[in-house]
């Protein structure tokens, strides 16, 4: 047995806050810098899924970064498995993306990136989030940053709504459609040295990395 650990307690500060908050009436959204996309080798990541399970009354959805790309991750209740939350990996300034397995070379290529995310001002809900990215060359080539907008994530996926089932039907349709998983790829990466129209194939090993 793996004793769990709360370093700075902040498992329990989260609880707490999470507590008052349904005691009261109130909502979270939860803003946090590496995401739970590990759980499997870590207790903690399993207590964090925990809270997430137990405060899905009051948590409207959650905000991630670390990893410098723009991803999604749905959040399915522990028992049943059924789509509960959505947490949104949040592009990145940085021109460089997080990948274990490659050379420190090949980690460079981003466009620096923002994304604005729309919110429903009645419940706190994302109803929409659209992603700007900067043209390095030509910024570099004529001293001027531009920024234009890359995507906006329900027309470029055809989503009726960013609910956790909306996403999690995506994700499902794109595990056995490699085109698709090629699109979101390339979203998640915003390589600039990538087609936009013309994305890097992305085979049955890809899939398995993106979906795991």
């Amino acid at each position: 047995m793996i004793e769990s650990k709360d370093p700075g307690n902040m498992l329990s500060w989260l609880e707490q806050e999470l507590s008052d908050l349904e005691s009261q009436g109130g909502s979270a959204i939860i803003m946090s810098y590496i995401p739970n996309i590990d759980e499997c080798t870590r207790q903690i990541g399993l207590r964090w899924h925990a809270l997430m399970d137990r405060y899905q009354n009051v948590i409207r959805w959650s905000t991630s970064s670390h990893t410098r790309k723009e991803q999604f991750n749905v959040i399915k209740d522990m028992r049943h498995g059924k789509p509960i939350l959505m947490n949104f990996g949040i592009a990145s300034a940085s021109t460089s993306v997080i990948e274990p397995n490659l050379d420190r070379s090949a980690y460079v290529g981003k466009q620096p990136s923002f994304t604005v995310m729309y919110m429903d001002p009645e419940n706190s809900l994302p109803v929409d989030y659209e992603t700007y990215t900067l043209d390095l060359v030509r910024s570099n080539k004529f001293g001027q940053s531009r920024w234009h907008r890359s995507h906006r994530i329900r027309e470029s996926f055809d989503l009726e709504d960013l609910s956790p089932q909306s996403f999690f039907d995506l994700a499902n349709e794109a595990r056995q459609n490699g085109k698709l998983s090629a699109k979101i790829k390339q979203h998640m990466t915003l390589d600039s040295r990538r087609d936009k129209k013309h994305p890097t194939p992305c085979d049955s090993a890809c899939r398995q990395e993106l979906y795991c």
